[in-house]
């Protein structure tokens, strides 16, 4: 049993009569045929598919690093090489669905987190494996507001607020 990735034929695992596991050879981006073939060496040519390969991402920063713990902050994934297509975002063990925006940013939506913390970003191209980003994501406690000094001004705005509580955050 094997896979042709291409020129390259590899060896399949054999997971039932409907499915066969073969580990992608590395090759460079572009589209290349994948065929399936019994221990016969046997093929059905019109049982070839595609397979697309795409560059290695490159991870660089995330803007912003953190946000509160009930989730919600709009986090753009910086880098190079983003393929377009179905994206997923990981903060630590939550998923969401990225947008794409371009070969050098995704945006993704930070989830809900039970603890204020430091995650590992992951990103998945292929909606099954995730690559590490080494980004990390902290979730913080949401900023506490307890008094406005002053509380009132003119509506044409230009009123100086002094805001006074805990967790704030000047980054």
């Amino acid at each position: 049993l094997s896979c042709a990735f291409g020129d390259s034929k590899i060896p399949a695992d054999f997971i039932s009569s409907t499915k066969v596991r073969c580990i992608a050879p590395p090759h460079r981006p572009g589209s290349v045929s994948l065929v399936v073939s019994n221990g016969d060496g046997k093929t059905d040519a019109a049982q070839r598919v595609v397979f697309e390969y795409f560059s290695v991402p490159l991870f660089t920063r995330l803007v912003p690093s953190f946000g509160v713990v009930v989730g919600g902050t709009e986090v753009v994934i910086i880098g190079t090489n983003f393929p377009h297509g179905q994206i997923l975002c990981r903060f630590g063990l939550a998923g969401t669905w990225a947008t794409y925006v371009n070969a050098s940013a995704l945006a993704c939506i930070a989830p809900r987190n039970k603890v204020a913390s430091k995650v590992p970003v992951l990103i998945s191209f292929n909606e099954l494996e995730f690559m590490e980003t080494k980004l990390m994501y902290e979730y913080a406690p949401a900023p506490v507001v307890s008094v406005l000094s002053p509380a009132v001004g003119p509506a044409n705005g230009g009123t100086k607020v002094a805001v006074t509580g805990t967790n704030s955050r000047s980054d």
